[in-house]
Parts: structure tokens; sequence; C-alpha cells
């Protein structure tokens, strides 16, 4: 009788014990339901902001082929002579005013136009010196000069190197007369672009002094690119190149998270990098989402370039679990499994007449809450570290 009496006083509290117990597990169940929806909602907010800056720069990149597409379309282009005896001021002036228009809304620094062929290591038998594309546009040209643009050219100037981006072209060059050696008949408006690898450029705009003697070309480093230019008779006859300075391209994302990546000329371009993106460089130098982060995504730029130019983008844990409402869902998390636990402590003590039971019986409840919270906690860093 005194062992069934015993059975019977440990019967509540054990039940009590145990509703604790299935209640904070089917609380767990719903914290992580909710965290998984906060999770999927994240994702796609960052992925919409993907979408944006994806068309933002395809945009702008479209808009400097269409430019260079454009002027290699211009009859007086088309037909201009290898030292532009034939270049006649119409097709100058239209030519500087796409110029104009490209540095005002892109900021390029230059614009070329190229001969079939170019070799800088040459010496050209007419001129008696390196060989250069045909003609340069690198000056805003519209009414007379400022005084302030007259005092700046009277400035002392770093010397301008030309060298890098004759090399791209004339790379590119050969490219085009190999595989695009006459004209799209069907679709003449179908022309491809080449873009380069990351050179120095001539535009000193930003480079100063300082940075020439720390060997720092950052500022005055950038990016050729080049459209093939045909013949009246449909024959490759040159190109039109832009250089554009990857500073300026660095402009066209977010200053944060995210990086312009073209992996087959080794190109990584991004603002600002993060600790989180240093340890995610892996990732983005193959182009891949971070499978350890809870965002990470990859976009390919709809681009008439030759090779692939995408946008990586990725965001520490850390930026979600700090978010108001993750915050809130996880204290309230907390807060209410705490007061279950706390309540099932007090009705278990409250239920047991015998001091003695209380205390083995109190203990084995802390036992209990302890591991199961300790449980919790080994959840929840594993919940964090997971996509």
């Amino acid at each position: 009788m005194k062992l069934r009496k015993n059975r019977d006083v440990y019967i509540k509290p054990v039940l009590i014990a145990f509703s604790a117990v299935m209640l904070g597990l089917g609380w767990v169940a719903k914290n992580r339901m909710d965290i998984a929806t906060l999770k999927d909602n994240y994702s796609k907010a960052k992925s919409a902001e993907l979408d944006i800056v994806q068309t933002r720069v395809e945009q702008k990149l479209i808009l400097l082929y269409q430019t260079l597409r454009t002027m290699s379309l211009i009859p007086g282009i088309r037909k201009i002579e290898r030292y532009a005896s034939n270049f006649e001021e119409d097709a100058r002036m239209t030519v500087q005013q796409l110029y104009n228009n490209a540095a005002v809304n892109l900021k390029v620094s230059e614009i070329y136009l190229l001969p079939p062929s170019l070799n800088p290591e040459a010496i050209d038998l007419v001129t008696k010196k390196p060989e250069e594309p045909i003609a340069t546009f690198d000056e805003l040209i519209v009414n007379a000069k400022t005084d302030t643009e007259k005092k700046e050219e009277q400035k002392p100037k770093i010397e301008e190197v030309e060298e890098h981006e004759y090399r791209v072209m004339q790379s590119q060059l050969e490219w085009l007369h190999t595989n695009q050696p006459e004209q799209n008949k069907t679709d003449p408006l179908q022309m491809p672009m080449l873009s380069g690898p990351e050179v120095i450029t001539c535009d000193n705009a930003e480079f100063t002094e300082a940075d020439l003697k720390a060997g720092d070309n950052s500022k005055r480093n950038g990016i050729v690119f080049t459209v093939p230019v045909f013949g009246l008779d449909g024959k490759f006859r040159g190109g039109v190149s832009a250089v554009l300075r990857t500073a300026i391209l660095k402009t066209y994302i977010p200053e944060v998270n995210y990086f312009l990546v073209n992996k087959d000329r080794k190109i990584y371009l991004g603002l600002n990098p993060s600790a989180t993106l240093t340890e995610a460089r892996p990732f983005l130098e193959k182009a891949e989402r971070d499978p350890s982060l809870i965002y990470s995504g990859i976009k390919k730029l709809v681009l008439p370039d030759t090779s692939t130019w995408e946008l990586w983008v990725a965001y520490s844990n850390d930026q979600f679990w700090k978010l108001p409402e993750v915050y809130a869902t996880q204290f309230m998390f907390w807060a209410v499994l705490g007061g279950v636990f706390f309540l099932a402590t007090i009705l278990i003590r409250s239920s047991i007449k015998d001091q003695n039971l209380v205390a083995n019986v109190g203990q084995i409840s802390c036992d209990i809450t302890e591991e199961v919270e300790r449980l919790l906690r080994s959840a929840e860093k594993l919940e964090k570290s997971a996509v």
C-alpha cells in the first residue's frame, strides 16, 4: 500500500512535467516554422533587390554597347581611311556628340576609332611612331572652354600610359578579324561586343602623384569594350573602342554586398567588401551561391558581350538575425518557453505535500528544464549556421 501511495504521489508531477515538455516541443516547432517563413520572406526581398540592380547595370552596359554600335554604323566611319584623310567634319562631329553623351551619362574615358589591325610594338612607316588608333575622342567639346577648364589644362599632368589599352585592342581586333570577318546580313544591328581584362588606362582624372609613388593603379585601371566596324561592302574594317574605368563600373552597383563578376577576365569588382564576403571569396571567384549563408545570389547579365558578366551578392547571417522582426520572434519564443517551464515547476511543487518528494521532484523538474534548454540552444546554433 505504501508503495502504491508513493507511486500515486509521483503521477501528477510527472504528468505536469511531461505536459510542459510537450508544450515546449510544440512551441519549438512553431518557432522553427516562423523562422523558416521569415527566412523565405527575407530571401524573396533580397532576390527582388538583386533583380533591380541587375536591370540597372544591364541598362548602363547596353547603353555603352548601343553607343559604340551607332558609331560603327556611321557611313563616315565605315569608309574611314587608316590616317583619317577622308574623315569629314559631319562624321567627326557626330562621333563627338555621341562621345559627349557617353562621357556625361556613363563616365566613359575615351573613344577610339581603330584600323583592322593594331600593333603598338610596331613602328608605323608613315608616321614613324608606334602604331596608334585612327582617331581618339577624350574631351567634352561643346562650346568654348571655360576659364576653369583652361586652368586645369595648365596644371602639371602625370604622363598618360596608353600601351596597355592598345595591347587589349590589338587582341580584340585579331579576334574580330577571325571570328567576325563579315557583317551579319540578316540583322546588321546584331554585333558582338568584346570586353578586355582590367588594365592601366590613360585616364588620370583621379590618379595622383601619391598613387603613382605608392604603385597603386586602382584609380586609373579600366576595361576596354570594342565592337567591330564593317565597310560598306560588309567586310571587317576595324573597330570602335570605349575605355571605362573600373572605379566607374563599381558605381553601377550598391556599395556593399554586391560584386560585378567576369570569370573569363578574372574581374571581381565590388565596394567595401565585409568580412563575410571575404570569407565567401571562394564562392565569389566561382560565381556560385554560398550554401552557408541564409541568402546569397547570382544573376547573369543579358548583354551582347562575348564573355559572361554576372552579379554576385551575399549577406551575412548576422544581418538576418538582427532584423527587428526576427529579434521579436526569438524574444517571444524564449519568453514563452521560459514561462512554461517556470509554471510547470510551480505546479509540481504545489502538488506534493512531502518535503523530501518536493526536493526530489523539484530537482528532476530543474534537470528536465536545463536539459531541454541546452538542447534548444544547440538546435538554435545549428539553425543559425544553416541556410
